[in-house]
């Protein structure tokens, strides 16, 4: 089978390779091939499932906060360009006895970073949200832009819309070798060869079989 030639090759169409399939399909000029191992959107991935939460007051410290802020424009753009529902943004609440490291870590963060936010004492929690178990001496941090996202719908949003951006998107389609050669990066896959300029490996988990080591 011919080798076909294309600029992009995103291996992996879960999580990242979604997203980056996405964001590559709006740039004029470039041709871009997406290749998954099995279907669109399925239980295989670590994306599976109905939520996960997002949160801007993070207990890692401020080192990724700008890139937070800007995820959470992004979650937005999704929205507005595939017209689905995604990110409730709804609050994040977390709790810990006053002094606690991460709460602290993100105490910090919120401040540095001057992200909306709430610090609630053991008598309001125990006030505002009576389906939690607080303890003597608990206290709150209500991150304002925190919330739950929806995986799947976003990751079965952002290939739709890469589609209709012009992306080739190949599913059930297992990778067999990637080869890095002079004049490109060639992929083998079950249903023929691409050779590509760039090629982004985004298959998680189950990058180990393309690259052991």
């Amino acid at each position: 089978m011919e080798t076909q030639k294309t600029n992009v090759v995103v291996i992996g169409a879960g999580t990242v390779g979604s997203m980056a399939l996405w964001q590559l399909s709006k740039r004029d000029g470039l041709d871009v091939v997406g290749i998954e191992q099995y279907g669109r959107v399925h239980s295989h991935g670590s994306y599976a499932g109905e939520s996960r939460v997002f949160r801007t007051a993070v207990h890692e410290g401020g080192t990724y906060v700008r890139m937070i802020q800007r995820s959470r424009e992004l979650w937005r753009e999704l929205e507005a360009e595939s017209g689905r529902s995604i990110y409730a943004e709804v609050g994040c609440l977390s709790i810990a006895p006053e002094g606690f490291p991460d709460l602290e870590t993100a105490l910090g963060t919120v401040r540095d970073f001057d992200l909306p936010h709430r610090v609630l004492s053991t008598e309001e929690l125990r006030a505002e949200f009576p389906q939690h178990r607080v303890h003597d001496g608990d206290v709150g941090l209500l991150d304002a832009h925190g919330g739950g996202l929806r995986p799947e719908v976003a990751v079965m949003s952002a290939l739709d819309l890469a589609e209709a951006n012009g992306a080739k998107l190949l599913f059930n389609t297992p990778v067999i070798d990637v080869e890095e050669r002079p004049d490109g990066v060639v992929v083998r896959t079950t249903q023929g060869a691409w050779i590509a300029d760039t090629v982004i490996l985004a298959s998680g988990s189950w990058s180990s079989r393309l690259s052991p080591s």
